[in-house]
């Protein structure tokens, strides 16, 4: 199944109005930039959006988190 969700990055030129463009040029590119960062896998936006998924552990098992979980019992 195709990932249908829109970004908000993506829609960020729609959603800032003309006058905080023309007096504030650089903050479209920071709100842009900020997004991006919060976007990526296991970001604060993919964690909220994926929370039902996030919920059951077995998807972690291929994920770098089922590394760190393992205990080493000797």
């Amino acid at each position: 199944m195709a990932d249908t969700k829109v970004k908000i990055s993506h829609v960020l030129d729609s959603q800032i109005p003309d006058f905080i463009q023309e007096d504030n040029p650089l903050f479209k590119e920071f709100l842009n930039q900020y997004y991006v960062s919060q976007e990526h896998q296991y970001g604060v936006a993919d964690l909220a959006e994926n929370i039902a998924d996030n919920k059951n552990i077995s998807n972690f098992s291929d994920s770098p988190f089922s590394k760190l979980s393992q205990l080493n019992i000797k």
